[in-house]
């Protein structure tokens, strides 16, 4: 990095699924989400039917040029040696009919609202 500069944010946005994948890097989150989003329409689209709404994951990638990423964690490099993105991921879903994203872990779900009878 050039002294005086700063350096531009960065997201990576990934959907998987099964052993296919689409990703796309972005300035902006929401870039990131709705390229990559767009992107697995058109590549996975072809093989397999993607539902009305994709699970997203979202990394701030910062200062990274090298960022790879399996079912279960994302991957720098220090040297030669892998090492896991200490980084927190973000899960959107995706909804392709509406192009809005949400995260899912602030969903009420209808089950929670309807009281049990003992």
């Amino acid at each position: 990095m050039k002294k005086g500069t700063q350096e531009s944010t960065e997201y990576l946005a990934v959907i998987m699924m099964g052993m296919a994948g689409s990703w796309a890097r972005k300035s902006s989150e929401d870039d990131a989400i709705r390229s990559v989003a767009a992107i697995a329409r058109t590549d996975l689209g072809k093989v397999f039917k993607l539902p009305e709404e994709i699970r997203i994951c979202v990394v701030e990638v910062s200062g990274l040029d090298t960022v790879y990423w399996n079912e279960s964690h994302f991957f720098t490099r220090n040297g030669r040696e892998p090492v896991t993105l200490e980084r927190p991921v973000k899960l959107v879903d995706y909804n392709y009919k509406t192009g809005a994203y949400s995260d899912p872990t602030r969903r009420v779900t209808k089950s929670k609202l309807i009281k049990r009878k003992k």
